[in-house]
């Protein structure tokens, strides 16, 4: 029978970015281990706090985001982005795969070979969220959330934060981890170590604030319906159908506060006498009107006119990573063993091509390279080869690859693409060249990748050859652009 191992970090504890260096080691057990199933575990979990007592004990919805350039980003990451170099080896074979930026390797491939709903999919194994077609956001992974009615159960708990798990499949890390049937009485003990790249994590909202007023391009999902006396309900002004939970943004716990109106003629927007701070105790809804009523933790001071409740921020956001693993499918049927095990590993290089409209450079690839990859960096710190490309040229030994430019987006372009796929065992799943941004309203697929998300990331097949190829790379920026940083990934085959 099939069973789960979980190896715990030789380092232990919590994780931060003074202690981001993880070692594990598999025992040697005679087992045979499915590493296509295998996971890199992480826990995360909250740590907010407000300065106003009122809402102390709410539930803050934010989740975190990891910064694919110098500054906060609104595009969503897979989990493989939090791991920056990897290296794994055993007694037995050695050196089995040693990857350098396998979050700017494996992110730029995530958008070709995965598609809209697999990125969202991903959600379930992160603590990064993806906004599911939402005006007002998503709700974070990092808590539990019910917007359920609680009638005579307001003393029960119905949010909480919650020890969220990011997932990383190995397979996502290491090629080698594509194998099914890994036999540790061949490899001898197995060490396997990762450096995160915790430094780009942050907090954030997971809402769309601006959404809950009714301003210009609002949606007014805060609007509350005039109604006098110092009560602890109020209605939305919205009518929703019976599926209400799915469609409004409130939920028990949440924390929110006044950004307009009027409470007892008390001006109670922002900064002002009369703002208030709420925890939502319930929430009900009335098949007759149609209406959703919240239940406030304590009662208004008074009659509320034109009245905004919208979400609050934490005063202080943190958190705090702890219980790093490996989990580990082991087979209990008896697979046969592959020997030998043919797979494609990588080995990377950075350069800096001098800031130019025009760049050309030629570089000695090994002779067992079958793939090469270029990212075209608009600054060092990004993770996405994000600078925009009018077109390239790729020569191998002195001779063009296409005999015409690859324009971007064009039909050769995309056959470059579909060459690169067949040539690596990927099928190609997105021609969208663009990341999955979060929390806006989108309309659809192509809305959903602005622009400011495009990316430019060269995939293309080589030639197997008995020697070193001299590869020559001819980059055009698109007008008012330059190629400055690049980063070379070439895929070269192994067999253990």
């Amino acid at each position: 029978m099939d069973s789960v191992s979980r190896i715990s970090a030789e380092q232990g504890g919590t994780v931060d970015g003074n202690h981001q260096l993880l070692d594990f080691i598999i025992p040697n057990d005679g087992s045979i281990v499915d590493l296509s199933k295998s996971y890199f575990s992480l826990k995360f979990r909250n740590n907010n706090t407000h300065t106003s007592a009122n809402i102390a004990n709410a539930v803050f919805n934010n989740s975190l985001n990891l910064d694919d350039k110098s500054a906060v980003q609104t595009h969503y990451t897979p989990p493989v982005g939090l791991v920056m170099h990897a290296h794994m080896s055993n007694a037995n074979k050695g050196n089995i795969e040693t990857l350098r930026d396998v979050n700017s390797l494996r992110l730029n491939q995530k958008l070709y070979f995965t598609d809209e709903e697999e990125q969202i999919r991903s959600q379930l194994n992160n603590v990064i969220g993806a906004s599911a077609n939402k005006s007002w956001g998503y709700i974070s992974p990092m808590i539990q959330a019910s917007n359920n009615d609680m009638t005579g159960n307001l003393n029960g708990v119905a949010s909480r934060d919650i020890d969220a798990e990011l997932r990383v499949p190995m397979k996502d890390i290491f090629n080698f981890c594509k194998n099914p049937a890994y036999a540790m009485s061949d490899a001898g003990d197995t060490n396997v170590h990762l450096e995160l790249d915790f430094g780009r994590l942050s907090q954030q909202s997971a809402y769309n604030d601006a959404d809950f007023s009714t301003g210009a391009n609002a949606s007014a999902f805060g609007k509350i319906t005039d109604q006098a006396g110092a009560v602890t309900t109020v209605v939305l002004d919205k009518q929703y159908d019976e599926n209400y939970r799915e469609e409004i943004p409130y939920y028990i716990g949440l924390p929110v506060t006044s950004t307009a109106g009027t409470i007892n003629g008390a001006n109670a927007e922002q900064g002002q006498a009369g703002v208030i701070f709420k925890t939502i105790a319930n929430i009900t809804y009335s098949a007759t009107t149609r209406l959703v009523t919240l239940t406030l933790d304590s009662a208004l001071a008074g009659d509320t006119v034109g009245l905004i409740l919208a979400s609050v921020l934490p005063t202080t956001a943190g958190f705090t990573a702890f219980s790093p693993q490996l989990v580990l499918y082991k087979r209990g049927d008896n697979p046969e063993i592959q020997r030998p095990y043919n797979y494609t590993t990588f080995s990377s290089e950075r350069d800096n091509l001098g800031n130019r409209l025009n760049a050309r450079r030629q570089y000695e690839i090994e002779s067992e390279c079958v793939n090469v990859l270029v990212a075209t960096k608009s600054d060092s710190s990004s993770l996405y080869s994000d600078t925009p490309l009018e077109h390239y040229r790729i020569a191998v030994n002195n001779e063009d690859i296409t005999n015409r430019d690859v324009v971007i987006r064009s039909p050769v372009r995309h056959d470059r693409i579909s060459r690169y796929g067949m040539n690596s065992g990927k099928q190609v799943k997105s021609l969208m060249e663009s990341r999955l941004k979060r929390l806006a309203p989108f309309a659809d697929l192509r809305s959903r990748r602005e622009n400011d998300g495009e990316i430019f990331f060269i995939m293309e097949p080589m030639p197997v050859t008995d020697k070193m190829k001299l590869v020559e790379f001819e980059l055009k920026a698109q007008s008012g652009q330059t190629v400055g940083e690049v980063q070379i990934f070439k895929e070269l085959l192994r067999s253990y």
